[in-house]
């Protein structure tokens, strides 16, 4: 509690589990860190108040049947004046991906599973960003939640491809929205039903590969100001005065249309 913890690093200070059911509960501590660290076994447990890692240019790794949780309160990065963060990162069968601060970069592509999920959840109201780098996240054929976002919470995507997703891959809290910002190709995985508001805050393409997209009496495409959204090989079913609908936000919004088929259910 309330510690600072100098020295971490490979050769250097470390930390040792006994084996994966051992645990390190860190409230209001700072971890300063002399070069890449990887955890392989164990969870750490940032509870109650926000704790620190001075991380320069290196890297946080958790590994194998390693974990990082977040319980009422945030893990914060600092990179100081480093310009090639490398922050935190988990390999491809290791556990769930944790956000905890208000910027975050993948650093690869990322295959996402039922063992393995996404979890947005900070305290504060203002947006949390994952720059996808250009990498992919891939979603699993199961129509089951992979990314949740907490009560509240708005989370943004940018320059990030969603391979193989369904409307249903994302978990809502109360109150909570995804925006699909800037450079975000969507390629859906097949046929599928949108129940809520598929919001492009940015230059968005959706990519149906030929499959049908239903939208729900709830769900809407909806265009920012000054923003495109790319419709492409897909066929857009419920399109209703009182269902599913494609908004634009004003006259600048643009919603392009390449090998699509709207089915208009009336006026």
């Amino acid at each position: 509690i309330n510690v600072v913890l100098r020295g971490l690093g490979v050769g250097r200070g470390q930390i040792v589990f006994g084996d994966v059911n051992s645990k390190l509960t860190l409230i209001g501590c700072t971890l300063e860190m002399t070069s890449g660290y990887t955890l392989s076994k164990g969870q750490v447990v940032i509870k109650d108040q926000d704790s620190l890692a001075v991380v320069g240019e290196n890297s946080f790794s958790f590994e194998g049947q390693s974990s990082l949780k977040l319980d009422g309160a945030n893990f914060v990065y600092d990179a100081l004046t480093a310009s090639n963060l490398t922050g935190i990162k988990a390999d491809a069968n290791g556990p769930a991906m944790f956000f905890s601060h208000r910027s975050n970069v993948l650093l690869k592509s990322e295959a996402l599973s039922q063992n393995r999920t996404m979890s947005f959840s900070l305290l504060g109201s203002d947006p949390v960003y994952l720059d996808g780098g250009g990498f992919a996240l891939r979603f699993p054929q199961l129509k089951r939640g992979v990314i949740s976002i907490a009560d509240g919470q708005t989370v943004v995507l940018q320059n990030i491809v969603l391979e193989g997703f369904y409307p249903e891959h994302i978990t809502f809290g109360i109150g909570s929205k995804l925006v699909f910002g800037d450079n975000v190709y969507v390629l859906l995985a097949g046929d599928t039903t949108l129940g809520y508001q598929f919001e492009c805050g940015g230059d968005v393409t959706l990519s149906g590969g030929g499959s049908v997209l239903t939208l729900a009496r709830t769900g809407s495409l909806r265009a920012a100001a000054g923003k495109t959204l790319r419709l492409t090989d897909i066929v857009i079913r419920g399109l209703s005065s009182s269902g599913g609908q494609i908004i634009h936000q004003d006259a600048s919004a643009v919603v392009s249309c390449i090998n699509v088929d709207l089915q208009i259910d009336s006026n």
